[in-house]
């Protein structure tokens, strides 16, 4: 009797157990709420999120304090915590302090600074501790992110990310700067008319997408390009670099520059160019036959002249006196100012040959104006 009282549970709490106590598939039932961290759980708060739902929400809008229970006495790394805050925070640096420990800093999940107004007025924010700082990991709230998302004219900074659909009702309309830089797939290679204001690239800072503008040695591919390559020259350039993204289905891919290397897209086999080139053609050319035939000519008039000729040959012209000598004769005609006509011999009939000369400029191109061509690689 005295061993079985000895070893049995008091129902007052006099006595403490000294080993495990199997319960045999049975529970305690009508448990109290745990008030310290090494009591008993009771079902009902660890469905109500007792142990991670902040109370006493107080301080200011920059340095929040709450209490949670049971009470904690250190801030745990990887603990989870969800607290309404009572106002928008005014600086980058607000903080939380729960149970009386330090102050912790509330930064954004990717651990950089937040900005004034990030934190909503009513808003559910839940926040885990990173060992250095609470890290907000999201903000629920019905009547604040509505306005802040699609109150007339405002507008949101940063990338959404949503699952399920999104339904919009009215008038209103969701609209995205960057929606149409997400309706291009990896691939594909468009032209935009950048020198016409109010036409911008597609920006480089965004975590949904990537794209890379071919032309060689342009600030924009800094850090997803390596490998640039130029060689020829115009109009025969070959340029191509080597895409250089982690997570980019065109990671080590080799592209052609296509404003560097001014080629067109026609369709044909992707990625195989070919030099210009003008159809096979010839070119005849001949003159018309003109048949047998003379031409005539007519000397200069000589005007008035005598001519000398040998004395073995003395002889009358023109009616004139004859003058006799010891050597040759010089005679004087009186025929006056005169021409004489000559006709050249028949060639036959023949042709002749024509020479042509070359025109135009480097290379084979329609009429054409410049645009810059741009490629999505993420």
């Amino acid at each position: 009797m005295a061993a079985a009282i000895t070893d049995s549970i008091a129902a007052d709490g006099q006595t403490v157990p000294s080993a495990n106590l199997p319960m045999g598939n049975y529970r305690h039932t009508q448990v109290a709420n745990a008030q310290a961290r090494d009591d008993y759980a009771a079902a009902g708060q660890v469905q109500d999120g007792a142990f991670t739902t902040l109370a006493n929400v107080a301080g200011s809008a920059d340095a929040i304090t709450a209490t949670v229970g049971p009470p904690i006495t250190s801030y745990a790394t990887g603990a989870k915590f969800t607290f309404t805050a009572a106002a928008a925070n005014t600086t980058t640096t607000p903080t939380l302090s729960i149970d009386g420990l330090p102050a912790e800093t509330l930064v954004h999940a990717d651990g950089s600074a937040l900005a004034a107004g990030d934190i909503l007025a009513d808003a559910t924010v839940e926040v885990y501790f990173d060992g250095t700082n609470f890290r907000i990991l999201g903000m629920y709230s019905q009547s604040a992110e509505f306005d802040r998302i699609v109150a007339p004219g405002g507008t949101v900074t940063g990338d959404i990310s949503m699952s399920g659909n999104l339904t919009i009702s009215g008038s209103g309309s969701l609209t995205d700067p960057n929606a149409q830089w997400l309706g291009k797939a990896v691939g594909e290679v468009f032209p935009l008319m950048t020198y016409l204001t109010g036409v911008t690239e597609p920006p480089t800072t965004s975590s949904l997408f990537r794209f890379i503008k071919l032309t060689a040695s342009d600030s924009y591919n800094a850090g997803v390009l390596t490998s640039e390559s130029v060689s020829g020259s115009d109009p025969t350039i070959t340029a191509t670099a080597v895409v250089s993204l982690t997570g980019s289905p065109l990671n080590g891919r080799t592209v052609h520059l296509l404003n560097t290397e001014r080629y067109f897209l026609r369709p044909g086999t992707s990625g195989v160019g070919e030099n210009s080139a003008n159809l096979s053609h010839s070119h005849t050319g001949g003159a018309v036959s003109a048949g047998n035939h003379a031409h005539t000519g007519t000397t200069d008039s000589a005007g008035n002249h005598s001519h000398t000729i040998p004395n073995t040959n003395i002889g009358q012209a023109g009616g004139g006196s004859l003058i006799l000598g010891s050597t040759d004769v010089s005679y004087t005609g009186n025929a006056g100012a005169h021409t004489h006509t000559f006709t050249t011999g028949a060639a036959g009939t023949h042709t002749h040959d024509i020479t042509i000369t070359s025109s135009g400029g480097s290379e084979s191109r329609p009429r054409y104006i410049g645009a810059t061509y741009y490629m999505r690689i993420l």
